[in-house]
This record gives structure tokens, C-alpha cells and sequence, in this order.
């Protein structure tokens, strides 16, 4: 017999693969990234720097001035033909996501709207991510570990 999950983990892996379908969906039709650069501004935030990009959408560096701290700024894709269900999927994965306390997930800092887009506003985590550390030349143990790290994060 297998155990149910709590509503709150039921809730962020529901959330998240309807984000993530919405995501692939956009993809698809060609909805690519907007080409930010350094200084611009999405909300109260000042673009630092590209970081990394896939099929969700984009994620930069950035300032927050009104708490002046460095943090990672992720711009979803968008498309307006998917509608209010789209926002409201990627608002309760970003609300799911903001309840979590654990030293293995970021934390969330706040969450809006740009140019019909939606970001969230992250802690800032130095290094590289996951995929680039798996390039890099690791033994067994090592990586079972950077994976038991993922899977505690993911059950938070």
C-alpha cells in the first residue's frame, strides 16, 4: 500500500507539472527568452547578468536596491493565448515554493509581473548548477551524495 502525500508536497509537484507543460508548450510554438542586458529593470530589480536559460524561461542575476542584496531573477516564458490559468499555475508553484524552509531549496523573495511575463525573485546561490557539475569528473559517491542533497530538497 503505498502512503499518500502530504497536500502540501501533492500541492508543489501537481503545480509544477502544470507549469512545466506550459512551459514545453510555449516552447514549442517559438516563444523565446526577451534579451535582457545589463541595467535594465524588471519590477524594482536591476538586471546584473545572464545566467542560464531552458525551457521555463530565463534566469539572471540581479540587485534588489530596496533590500540591497544580490538575487536570482527567473522570467518565465509566456504566452498570452494560454490565458489567466497559465499565471495562476506558476503563481502557486512560486506560493508552493515560498512555504519551503530547508538547506537544500532556495528561498523565494517575492513574485510579480513584467510586460505580461511572470518572475520570481529568488535567493542567489554562487557555483554552478547541477548540470555543469555533472560534466565535471566525480566519483560515485560524490554524486549519490549531490543526489541525496537534491532528493531531501525536493521533500522539504
Amino acid at each position: 500500500m503505498s502512503k499518500a502525500m502530504p497536500p502540501s508536497v501533492e500541492d508543489t509537484v501537481s503545480a509544477k507539472a502544470d507549469t512545466d507543460d506550459a512551459a514545453a508548450s510555449a516552447s514549442r510554438r517559438g516563444k523565446g527568452p526577451t534579451v535582457l542586458r545589463r541595467g535594465d529593470h524588471i519590477g524594482r530589480y536591476l538586471i546584473l547578468e545572464s545566467v542560464g536559460q531552458g525551457a521555463m524561461g530565463e534566469v539572471h542575476a540581479a540587485h534588489d536596491p530596496e533590500l540591497d542584496r544580490k538575487i536570482a531573477l527567473k522570467l518565465l516564458l509566456s504566452d498570452r493565448r494560454e490565458g489567466p490559468d497559465a499565471r495562476m499555475r506558476i503563481l502557486r508553484e512560486a506560493q508552493a515554493m515560498a512555504r519551503l524552509v530547508h538547506p537544500n531549496t532556495v528561498t523565494v523573495h517575492d513574485v510579480g509581473e513584467h510586460e505580461g511575463r511572470v518572475f520570481v525573485a529568488m535567493e542567489f546561490v554562487e557555483g554552478q548548477d547541477l548540470r555543469a557539475w555533472l560534466r565535471g569528473d566525480h566519483g560515485w559517491r560524490a554524486i549519490l551524495d549531490m543526489f541525496i542533497q537534491a532528493g531531501e530538497g525536493l521533500a522539504a
